[in-house]
């Protein structure tokens, strides 16, 4: 059985702030890895696929673009089960991005 995977953009009226979320219906990542994911070389062995290529630097190349723009990315569990990553920005530097594309 495969898992899901949605995206959610959320612009809530007079926050100037855009936030994507990416969530799955996964086994969600253990608490004790959950605060050090976005930094370099940190994977959650558990939720992990069995692809060992993975270098744990992926979380922290879009930490630290975010942050490049104003922006911040969070990580929590789900309570229905799963995982979320949200990236929060400024409306002005998504709005430049999307028409820079």
């Amino acid at each position: 059985m495969r898992g899901h995977i949605s995206i959610v953009a959320k612009a809530p009226q007079e926050s100037g702030r855009i936030v994507i979320e990416v969530l799955d219906d996964g086994p969600g990542v253990k608490e004790t890895t959950l605060a050090r994911l976005g930094k370099p070389f940190v994977q959650d062995r558990d939720s992990c696929t069995s692809d060992n290529s993975a270098t744990g630097l992926g979380l922290a190349i879009v930490v630290e673009l975010a942050a490049a723009h104003r922006g911040s990315v969070s990580f929590r569990n789900r309570l229905e089960g799963g995982f979320c990553a949200a990236l929060d920005l400024p409306a002005a530097v998504a709005a430049a991005s999307s028409q820079a594309a």
